[in-house]
């Protein structure tokens, strides 16, 4: 999370927000604060007043960029695909999860890890005690609108917030440079649906940013609740 004097910037998880911070610290002397992947929850009433934007992604395409992201750092058996990792975090009674995540070819801090991060829905990072979102603006993370985006939140902040040359997290792996949808299967997606439904419904409404004013369920970045 980022403090601007009239703005603050929530970092949604698999949404190039560790650039944006690393392009605020070293471009504007800005430090990150409350943590990595912080919720609205954490913003100060005082502050809450204040434009709270941020990036949402596509439901599947986020974790999907997740699991890929897992799945090159820990490696894990070849089972441990992008539909082995759905069923295991969101389709696994979880007295079962860790026999299964076992299968799989991971070990216990990744199996620890991986059943609780970034297990809720991207809406709830916007939202404060009362399940209502706070956010002004929620723009969709695409990658052909990120420079109009980019230049938008400038706007908004008075600042350059163009990323270009901050790349903070390299993967080594050809960004940008496969087709994510060619390994999502249709039992994939209708997982994803049961445990974000809200997502699904706010990313498929019309519109080119996402629509603010919703409700949703408060999390922690460790809280497995389902909305």
């Amino acid at each position: 999370m980022i403090y601007f004097s009239n703005s603050i910037f929530v970092h949604v998880p698999k949404t190039s927000g560790s650039s944006f911070e690393k392009m605020c610290e070293q471009k504007h002397g800005l430090q990150k604060t409350h943590g990595i992947h912080s919720s609205a929850i954490n913003i100060e009433p005082e502050n809450r007043d204040k434009t709270v934007f941020g990036f949402m992604r596509h439901p599947v395409l986020s974790e999907y960029s997740n699991w890929r992201y897992h799945k090159y750092s820990w490696k894990g058996t070849d089972e441990f695909n992008f539909s082995t990792w759905c069923r295991w975090r969101y389709d696994t009674p979880e007295k079962e999860q860790a026999a299964y995540a076992q299968s799989l070819g991971l070990k216990t801090k990744q199996i620890e890890y991986g059943w609780g991060f970034n297990v809720n829905p991207q809406a709830g990072y916007f939202c404060v005690e009362d399940g209502s979102c706070i956010a002004k603006r929620i723009f969709r993370f695409e990658y052909d609108t990120l420079p109009e985006s980019y230049a938008e939140i400038s706007k908004i902040t008075g600042k350059d917030c163009s990323i270009e040359g901050y790349q903070a997290m390299a993967y080594g792996w050809g960004r940008g440079k496969k087709n994510y949808w060619d390994d999502i299967k249709d039992e994939d997606v209708q997982i994803l649906r049961r445990a974000k439904t809200i997502d699904f419904q706010l990313w498929e409404k019309d519109g080119k940013e996402i629509k603010t004013g919703f409700t949703c369920q408060v999390h922690t970045k460790w809280d497995r609740s389902r909305n």
